[in-house]
């Protein structure tokens, strides 16, 4: 037979247990708050740094490893950020698109105009075309280099 004193050390010991993993649930909440608060006024990198956690913690020093909330919260600025620049890519495919069709018209319209003029127009055009393709070199560059990839000449 289990004896009273046993019982009640074996129940204390459980109560210290359980108020254990409250105290580091509590400690987490409190993180996903701060970091969830901190997005919300848009400091979305707090997401990806310490600084929450520090906030979280009254300034007590932290693992490297990432928390439950960084890792969460992570994740949606990393889906956020790879959504933006999809549209962002859409977007200046749309006004190259455009460009181009701009540059068909007018090859086609200088080409009904005497030659003098032509020549006019197709020296624009020259000027022109060597800063979109600059442009366009450069945006490939930089998307080439998001992605690891050699850029395209």
């Amino acid at each position: 037979m289990i004896s009273a004193k046993n019982r009640s050390t074996k129940d204390e010991a459980a109560v210290t247990e359980r108020e254990q993993v409250v105290c580091v649930r509590e400690h987490e909440a409190d993180e996903v708050l701060s970091v969830a608060q901190a997005v919300a006024d848009g400091d979305i990198g707090c997401a990806e740094s310490n600084q929450a956690q520090d906030d979280a913690q009254g300034g007590e020093p932290v693992p490297d490893k990432p928390t439950l909330a960084r890792r969460l919260f992570g994740r949606a600025v990393a889906r956020l950020r790879q959504e933006e620049r999809a549209a962002a890519r859409v977007e200046l495919t749309d006004a190259f698109d455009e460009v181009r069709r701009a540059d068909d018209a007018i090859v086609r319209i200088a080409n009904r105009l005497p030659m003098n003029l032509r020549e006019q127009v197709y020296s624009a055009r020259t000027s022109l075309t060597r800063s979109i393709m600059s442009l366009t070199s450069h945006l490939r560059s930089k998307k080439a280099a998001e992605h690891d990839e050699p850029p395209r000449e």
